[in-house]
């Protein structure tokens, strides 16, 4: 972004076209040169996708054993070890954080009601909604 403006068109769900126009210097050479760039960076970007998708089952057991591992670990503490945190917040700070946690459920709200167009592979979704939409599909 800094040595070149984009404007990307077509259908994501087709194919793309991506048009830079450079920021500074036009010759050929740096036209060249920033072409070049682009494409390494596409390129590079594809592969992290790939593995992000590959070791998809990977991070989520990961995260599984850590959740479970921090859950035991909360059991074994003692009884009233975590209390004292939440007791030191005084009625302020409480109601501060309700409302700020109100605040952003209403702008995730508006953000998703804004949504355009279908979304066959799930990718706007959370988390927690994708796996639950993918359990629902595999179950019927």
């Amino acid at each position: 972004m800094d040595r070149a403006y984009a404007l990307v068109s077509g259908d994501k769900a087709k194919v793309l076209t991506v048009t830079l126009r450079p920021k500074g210097a036009r010759g050929a050479d740096d036209l060249a040169a920033l072409k070049r760039d682009f494409e390494a960076e596409l390129a590079a970007q594809r592969l992290r996708w790939a593995v992000a998708r590959n070791n998809r089952t990977v991070r989520e057991y990961v995260v599984e054993n850590a959740l479970a591992l921090a859950k035991e670990f909360s059991e074994r503490a003692a009884p009233g070890a975590a209390a004292p945190a939440a007791e030191q917040l005084t009625a302020d700070q409480r109601s501060e954080i309700e409302r700020l946690i109100a605040e952003v459920e209403t702008e995730i709200s508006a953000m998703n009601a804004q949504a355009k167009g279908p979304d066959p592979k799930a990718s706007a979704l959370s988390w927690e909604a994708a796996q639950k939409a993918e359990k629902d599909g595999s179950s019927a």
